[in-house]
């Protein structure tokens, strides 16, 4: 599976983006990911309606997660008002992993 998570945004325009086939993560955190795809039923979620950060909420966070799971392929656009409680875990698992990896650059 491969996934890419991005999001800006924010007082202070926090910028992170991760990326990972997780077939060459170790195995414990591959199927963490895994499970949390498929929790969020990834591949079926409706897209987000589009809201603009200019309406007064500067410091909304835009987020956007794209999969590949063999032939399927799917990007998400959201932002801090329009993501789906489901997508909520996986979103902040990548985060943290984003904080991760930038913090090891």
């Amino acid at each position: 599976m491969l996934i890419h998570y991005s999001s800006s945004g924010g007082f202070a325009n926090l910028r992170l983006t991760y990326s990972v086939d997780t077939t060459k993560l170790p195995q414990e955190l591959a199927q963490e990911l895994e499970r949390l795809v498929n929790q969020t039923k990834f591949f079926t979620l409706q897209a987000a309606p589009a809201i603009s950060a200019a309406g007064g909420l500067p410091d909304m966070m835009q987020y956007e997660i794209s999969i590949q799971q063999g032939e399927e392929r799917r990007s998400l656009h959201y932002n801090d008002m329009t993501m789906p409680e489901q997508l909520r875990s996986l979103q902040e698992r990548l985060q943290e992993l984003a904080l991760e990896q930038r913090s090891q650059s």
